[in-house]
């Protein structure tokens, strides 16, 4: 099995009055995509505005990010994701992964 290293930073932004607690629904999303990524959120506002910077790290099994994007697809329906404004993603095979294997794939 060959297993990447996942490197992600997403950006949602919102207006704050549509907005209700924009970091809490980015938390819960997350939590729900993949326990083997490890990821912390930061909010601020701004202009009038909620800005939740999500950053994670961690292990897939994927091996490009077209292949990771498309099996996350189906968790992405949460109202949160309409405020997505731009991401960063990386999948980096590896040839070892070393003592980090995934465990129960």
């Amino acid at each position: 099995m060959r297993i990447s290293q996942l490197n992600w930073d997403l950006c949602f932004i919102a207006p704050k009055d549509t907005a209700s607690d924009l970091k809490c629904e980015v938390d819960t999303e997350l939590a729900g995509l993949d326990e083997r990524i490890s990821w912390f959120t930061e909010a601020k506002e701004q202009d009038g505005l909620c800005i939740v910077i999500a950053e994670g790290k961690g292990l897939t099994c994927c091996t490009s990010e077209d292949e990771f994007l498309s099996s996350i697809d189906p968790w992405l329906t949460a109202p949160c994701w309409d405020w997505l404004s731009g991401y960063q993603l990386q999948v980096i095979p590896q040839v070892d992964a070393g003592s980090c294997k995934l465990k129960g794939v």
